[in-house]
């Protein structure tokens, strides 16, 4: 629900040539009770099983902004970092992907965040925009309105759907 409105809204250029998109799902504890009984119920504490924030969310966020933004990374910085929840693999992953048209993403996967922060957040040379599963919308900012207020002019609704309409969307 909240990607899609993000995704369209940079296609769209009413936020310019963007310079930045950070990208982020930030939780508090451990993701373990969200495994399957049947499987393996801890499996995203388990790298051998593929757990781990890069794996278990990290890629999608960096499949997302493969979506988004068309340009080809140039080079990427990464940190993870091991031991709150899991043993064995990360509670904590951030990167940093430069794209050779100039353009920055910031993306971060963790679970040891305690505080609401956005889901995204895209600076371009018109505008900036803001979005989290928390604010029922996507806040727009354009460059006009920030210098004058400072406050969001528009809020683009979230999409309804479960994933499958986000991946069928996507297309």
């Amino acid at each position: 629900p909240d990607f899609l409105p993000v995704r369209n809204l940079v296609r769209s250029g009413k936020l310019g040539r963007i310079y930045s998109i950070d990208a982020r799902i930030n939780a508090w504890g451990s993701s373990a009770d969200f495994g399957v009984k049947e499987f393996r119920q801890k499996w995203r504490l388990e790298s051998n099983w593929g757990g781990g924030a890069l794996y278990d969310w990290g890629v999608h966020l960096l499949d997302q902004l493969g979506q988004v933004h068309t340009a080809s990374p140039k080079t990427v910085h990464a940190l993870l970092r091991t031991g709150n929840w899991a043993k064995d693999c990360d509670d904590y992953a951030s990167g940093m992907v430069h794209f050779d048209n100039g353009m920055v993403a910031f993306v971060e996967a963790s679970a040891i965040t305690r505080v609401k922060l956005p889901r995204y957040r895209i600076l371009g040379t018109k505008g900036m925009a803001v979005s989290g599963w928390w604010m029922n919308g996507t806040r727009l900012f354009p460059e006009s309105f920030m210098q004058q207020v400072g406050r969001p002019k528009t809020v683009l609704p979230r999409v309804k759907g479960g994933h499958e309409a986000d991946f069928l969307n996507a297309i």
